[in-house]
Parts: C-alpha cells; sequence; structure tokens
C-alpha cells in the first residue's frame, strides 16, 4: 500500500499548540546535564534558523529542571509514591503471540509519550505510511498514570496512531518502560495491556510472526523500583535494575524460541539498552538474552533519545548483538557527539537546529521513527526524522528518510545485512553494522 498525504483521522491537529503544553514542557531536561545549551557570541546567534511560530513556541517552552517546572516531575513521582504497584497481567488464551501476514508494514517510535509538538508530528508521519501495526516502545511522562495515559497517549495532547490490521496481532502494542513503572503500571496496565483492555493487548511481553520472522518484544521496565531515586540508586550503584521478569524469561525460554531450529530470526524489541556507545549499558539484562542471541538479527530499544546504529558487537559467549537505539520519537534532547563506552556508533544523529529563546540561542536534537517493511525473506528497514512542521489546515506528510537497511534471510536463524541508503547523517565503517 503506497503511503499518503493525511494524518490518520483519529490524530489530532499535529499544527495545534495545546495550551498546557508549554507548562508540561518545561520540565523536560534537554540535556545530559539538565540544561540547554546557550551560545551568546553573535556569531553563532546569527546562525540560528527561524522555525514557524507554532514550532518556536513549543521548543523554546523547553527548559531545564528549574523553578515550578521542576515541581512537575517532582510532585508527579511523589503521588506515585502511594501507588500500589500491579501485577503482571497473566497470559490468556493467545499466550501473547501473534500472527501476520508475510507481506506487513510495522513502525516503532520510543519515548513518544512526551506531548510535544514532535511527538506529535512523528505519530501523524507514522500515520501517512499506513502500517499493519504500531509499536510504541515505553515511557509515557512523568510517571505513566491514567491521566497522563490519557492525555499525552490517547489524546488530546497526542494520540498513538493505530495500525490498519494484520493477521490476528493488535493493531497498537506498546512495551513497558521504567517511567510507566514510577506509577506502578496504572497507567500502562489500567488503559492499555491486559486481557479485555483497550487494543486486545494481553501482557507486556509480546512475539508477532509470519513465515519468515518472529518479532519479540520484552518487559524491561517491570522491576523498575517504584521510587525514582532507588531507581537511580540500583541503576547507577549496583546496575542490577530492569531486568527481565521470571515470567517473561519462561515464556521466552519454553514457548517462543523452545525450538533451537526454527528457522526464523528474531527481530528484538525493548525499552532499555543493552549495550550504549554513549553511556551505561544493562549488563545483567543483556546477559539474560545472550543464550538466545543466536536467533537475533537486529535488537531496537528506545530509553535514550538519541537514533544510533551501534556496530555488531561481540558479547557474552562470543555472541554477535546488533544493536539500534530509536528512543528519539518524542523528547528532543540535545544529542551526544563522543562515544564513551566500547561499543562504537557507526551511525549516529548528533545534528542539532537552533532555536532563537529571546536574546539565546539553543540548540535541540530531532525526533524521528522507525518503519519495518516484511516482504518474504526481506525486511527493509527505513529511519524517518520527523516531519517539518505544516501550514495551518495543512497535512503533515512523512518524515526525511535519513537510513534504510535491508535484512535478508541467510539460513537457519541468520541474516545478512546492507546499508541500501544514508542522506543527512555520515556513517563510519557501515560495513561494521552487521
Amino acid at each position: 500500500m503506497e503511503p499518503v498525504a493525511n494524518p490518520s483521522p483519529a490524530n489530532p491537529d499535529p499544527n495545534v499548540v495545546v495550551p498546557s503544553e508549554v507548562e508540561e514542557l518545561r520540565a523536560f531536561k534537554t540535556s545530559r546535564s539538565g540544561t540547554l545549551s546557550r551560545r551568546k557570541s553573535i556569531e553563532e546567534e546569527a546562525k540560528a534558523e527561524p522555525l514557524p511560530p507554532a514550532d518556536t513556541a513549543i521548543l523554546r517552552s523547553i527548559r531545564s529542571v528549574t523553578g515550578s517546572a521542576a515541581w512537575k516531575w517532582v510532585s508527579s513521582y511523589v503521588k506515585a509514591l502511594k501507588i500500589k504497584t500491579l501485577p503482571l497481567p497473566k497470559l490468556g488464551p493467545s499466550r501473547s503471540i501473534y500472527s501476520v501476514e508475510n507481506k506487513v508494514k510495522i513502525a516503532l517510535a520510543g519515548d513518544w509519550g512526551a506531548g510535544t509538538g514532535p511527538a506529535r508530528r512523528v505519530a501523524a508521519g507514522m500515520a501517512v505510511h499506513q502500517p499493519n501495526l504500531t509499536i510504541h516502545l515505553g515511557d509515557v511522562y512523568y510517571s505513566g498514570t491514567p491521566d497522563e495515559y490519557d492525555k499525552i497517549f490517547l489524546g488530546p495532547m497526542g494520540q498513538w496512531p493505530e495500525g490498519t490490521g494484520s493477521g490476528d496481532a493488535p493493531r497498537v502494542l506498546a512495551l513497558n518502560g521504567n517511567h510507566e513503572m514510577y506509577s506502578g503500571g496504572q497507567g500502562y496496565f489500567g488503559r492499555l495491556v491486559g486481557q479485555g483492555k483497550r487494543y486486545g493487548q494481553e501482557t507486556s511481553y509480546f512475539c508477532v510472526q509470519n513465515q519468515f520472522w518472529r518479532i519479540v518484544a520484552l518487559d524491561t521496565g517491570y522491576k523498575t523500583p517504584g521510587w525514582i531515586f532507588g531507581d537511580l540508586f540500583l541503576d547507577f550503584a549496583f546496575k542490577s535494575s530492569n531486568t527481565i521478569p521470571d515470567e517473561n524469561l519462561a515464556w521466552l525460554r519454553d514457548e517462543v524460541l523452545k525450538d533451537p531450529n526454527d528457522p526464523r530470526p528474531v527481530i528484538l524489541l525493548s525499552h532499555h539498552q543493552p549495550i550504549d556507545a554513549y553511556g551505561r549499558s544493562y549488563n545483567r539484562l543483556r546477559r539474560q538474552i545472550a543464550p538466545f542471541l543466536d536467533s537475533v538479527a537486529v535488537w531496537f530499544w528506545g530509553h535514550e533519545h538519541q537514533l544510533t546504529l551501534l556496530a555488531a558487537a561481540q558479547v557474552e559467549g562470543g555472541k554477535v548483538l546488533r544493536g539500534r537505539c530509536v528512543g528519539h520519537g518524542g523528547k528532543p534532547v540535545e544529542p551526544r557527539e563522543k562515544p564513551k563506552t566500547k561499543y562504537p556508533p557507526v551511525i549516529s544523529d548528533t545534528r542539532t537546529r537552533n532555536v532563537q529563546d529571546g536574546d539565546d540561542v539553543i540548540k535541540i536534537g530531532y525526533c524521528g521513527y522507525v518503519v519495518l517493511s516484511f516482504e518474504g525473506d526481506q525486511v527493509a528497514i527505513e529511519y524517518y526524522e520527523e516531519p517539518p512542521e505544516a501550514s495551518v489546515g495543512a497535512p503533515v506528510g512523512m518524515g526525511d528518510l535519513l537510513v534504510r537497511e535491508v535484512l535478508t534471510r541467510n539460513g537457519p536463524g541468520r541474516v545478512s545485512g546492507r546499508l541500501d541508503h544514508l542522506s543527512k547523517l555520515e556513517a563510519t565503517r557501515p560495513e561494521n553494522l552487521y
């Protein structure tokens, strides 16, 4: 099916700036230090690219966490402390394994639930492709409460696009992230996931499969400590948070990947990263999955908000991990440029756009989404940047295509890959992607 230049009717107008959005966005940190870069020189200010008024208003409102804006985060977390964590929904009749057609299109975005203008344009851009399924890789801000889901994920500050359908799979699927669990999963499990819920997703992990491929999603959010400071303590001091629940591992081992002779390659999805080019890797998570990596063609994750295609990495047991960070769906950050780990990026979106903010100039990165088009033995993976702001009343089109890679089945559980398109970005030794 050819893309159409119209957003889904279910989506709100991405050009409308919701008044409450200004306050919401002020609470977002947009760099690793929590502050926006500010440049005072006349030469640099002169380089600022003017943006349409609506986009300027949105991006100008993104501030460091200071003053009253900080209380947006703090009050949300404090309220969430009183909320009991909901139990992990049990597997239903489908065993959370869904079948789709051999020719199918799936759109992905991570960390989309921010209620920002870029997030709404990402949703509209995804809808233009008319995907059969859409998958969110997790994180609805601030704490994934039911109210935040109602406003940010289901409208009016942004509505996640529905797919057109394929086989018996839900048209919308969503992963669990750490922000969902700061409220004990009240919004995620209360609104989206569990038997009888809105889209039909039975639990927080799932498999979507056809005759040639399997897409397997993990729950790396459920074991997030409900208290954010507890999360940070375990995360950085002991590196022990965000492992996979026992129920998810047992399902993976005993049902989905029990047959080592299954020839279908696995495309793995999670919220948290097993490796990272710029910061911390979730080593325990990676070790949990290491026994299955021979079947994994590529692993997509969110959590970090910068598009990065990493070099194929040799990990535990000599297994190969091909990683793609796509957590740039809706909360723009100032990109990191210098890798700090042993896992080098091959392609990373380090571009920034300059935005005039009074007498200051701030720089901010780009959001985007991914479209996977499966047809027989091949899958084309396309990485798009967020569509530009359209004039009032005009439809939003798809974003510019930045990267296309093609994976081809090459023996039982194995793939060969090639970089098929690259624009606006640079690649360092692209042969290392595979």
